[in-house]
């Protein structure tokens, strides 16, 4: 079902990248090849606007200066040509065109098109570019039939390059377009790691968690239908399984309220509060009931606070419940005779504090998983130490909230050390 579902969404992603690329693609090579085209067409509209200036400010009559007549004589451009028409739409200056003649009579009058630009594509002929004025008063002759002069330039050769321009751009098109495809296929399986990473995530966490909240569920319940066995008994005689049940409850109760903060870290709703702290009041009030702790347990414990500034800014609470984990997992895995030793350090604006014990060295390969969930060292998860195995992921989360580093070293020969490095304001 999961595998179905990773499918279906690495599909979707790869078609929603493809439609995005395929847009972009789409729509650049049309900007671009309309850019091209505007470009072609102002740059003959701009020269067939100066021979319409040079006509319509001309002072030659058509008749009786034929030769020099600007009407008549074509521009120095052999692409540009002048047609005269009659009122009734006929070619009057058929004599000038020469040769050319065939090519421009296929051309047609229209007289709508009157002060207008237009392109005039001709079956099996050139394209032209065209203009219709009428001619200036100034310019007509009684000898003359001339009403309306026409100023076509010839834009194949534009044309051409339009087509070839259009056929690379279309080229590039497919070619980007194969690209698209490679690259949306790419990113659709980098985008869908980190959800099937989520997905792995989330399973390995409901079942650890279904896990840690069977046992003592089950113990509670075992104990609870042996005591329904015995109704007639004092409670001093079962006073043992009615205190594994509350054992269990409390395990049971703890272990929710680390599932509640962890799923709250996951959800981002977590909130810290970040206050002014005194320092050194601050670590003593935390350590020192440790100290009773570990006599009781016939450890060592010592502890060394090297902090000059009157004032910290963490969250009290936070950084207090960081402590404590890393301390009592310092307890619960050594042995009476052992050392722990609890050592903070002020640095240029850091804080360092360790927790050091002389107990079993870490592997390597354990260094690298210890902070995730539901971790414990022990394969068979079994619970002589205590604990969830949800401390250090904790432990992490704080020290990840407050922008610090949280590491775990062996101590040689023997023992552990846990840092943690905190980028703190210090205050005096």
């Amino acid at each position: 079902m999961k595998n179905k579902a990773s499918r279906n969404t690495r599909i979707k992603l790869f078609l929603v990248y493809l439609f995005s690329f395929s847009i972009i693609f789409v729509t650049l090579g049309s900007i671009v090849y309309h850019s091209f085209n505007d470009a072609l067409t102002v740059n003959v509209d701009t020269s067939m606007k100066k021979q319409i200036k040079r006509i319509k400010y001309s002072k030659y009559d058509v008749i009786s200066n034929f030769d020099d007549s600007p009407l008549l004589k074509q521009a120095p451009d052999f692409k540009v040509y002048q047609i005269l028409w009659s009122k009734d739409g006929k070619i009057t200056n058929k004599n000038a065109m020469g040769t050319r003649y065939p090519v421009f009579s296929k051309i047609p009058f229209v007289k709508s098109d009157l002060n207008k630009f237009k392109t005039i594509k001709q079956k099996n002929g050139p394209t032209f570019r065209s203009y219709l004025m009428k001619v200036p008063d100034s310019a007509v002759s009684k000898w003359h039939e001339a009403q309306y002069i026409q100023i076509i330039e010839n834009i194949e050769i534009n044309q051409n390059s339009l087509t070839s321009f259009r056929n690379i751009l279309l080229v590039s098109l497919l070619i980007f377009g194969m690209l698209s495809i490679a690259l949306s296929f790419i990113l659709s399986s980098i985008s869908i790691k980190p959800t099937i990473n989520a997905w792995n995530k989330q399973r390995e966490f409901v079942d650890n968690a279904a896990h840690e909240l069977r046992t003592p569920l089950t113990i509670i319940q075992n104990k609870l239908e042996y005591l329904l066995t015995k109704p007639n008994a004092k409670i001093i005689d079962e006073s043992e399984s009615i205190a594994t049940s509350l054992s269990e409850i409390r395990r049971l109760n703890n272990l929710t309220k680390d599932l509640l903060l962890l799923a709250n870290s996951d959800s981002h709703t977590s909130v810290f509060h970040f206050k002014r702290v005194p320092a050194k009041t601050y670590f003593e009030d935390i350590v020192k009931p440790y100290a009773d702790i570990a006599l009781s347990q016939d450890k060592q414990f010592s502890f060394q606070i090297s902090v000059s500034s009157k004032y910290i800014h963490i969250d009290e609470d936070r950084i207090h419940q960081l402590i404590v984990i890393l301390l009592d997992n310092a307890l619960k895995y050594t042995v009476a005779g052992n050392e722990i030793s609890f050592i903070v350090v002020e640095t240029t604006k850091q804080l360092v504090i360790q927790v050091i014990n002389d107990g079993e060295n870490i592997s390597d390969a354990h260094k690298k998983i210890i902070f995730q969930r539901f971790y414990r060292e022990e394969k068979s998860r079994n619970r002589k130490t205590g604990g969830n195995g949800l401390g250090l992921s904790i432990a992490k989360w704080i020290v990840d909230e407050h922008k610090g580093k949280i590491e775990v070293r062996n101590k040689m020969p023997k023992g552990v050390i846990f840092e943690v490095v905190l980028p703190v304001k210090l205050n005096e």
